[in-house]
């Protein structure tokens, strides 16, 4: 994964303006297209650290399980 850090302040802000325009009952929200992008790329950034992560729990999670069977038998006491 890239060595970017998540600009969570880029997050927190958008999440403000959407909180703001829902409760002003307005229908969208205008915001710059520089803004626009670095809420992209840093949600990507998140979702590729989740995805990361997910597969680091996989991957650490699996064990092998081994099974022996002899063939066993009856056991013949009248």
């Amino acid at each position: 994964m890239s060595t970017d850090r998540v600009a969570v302040s880029v997050l927190e802000e958008f999440v403000k303006k959407v909180r703001l325009a829902a409760k002003s009952n307005q229908k969208t929200i205008n915001i710059p297209i520089d803004d626009a992008v670095s809420v992209v790329f840093n949600l990507n950034l998140v979702l590729l650290s989740l995805l990361d992560k997910d597969q680091d729990a996989k991957t650490t999670t699996t064990e092998v399980v081994s099974v022996t069977m002899d063939g066993g038998g009856f056991d013949q006491t009248r």
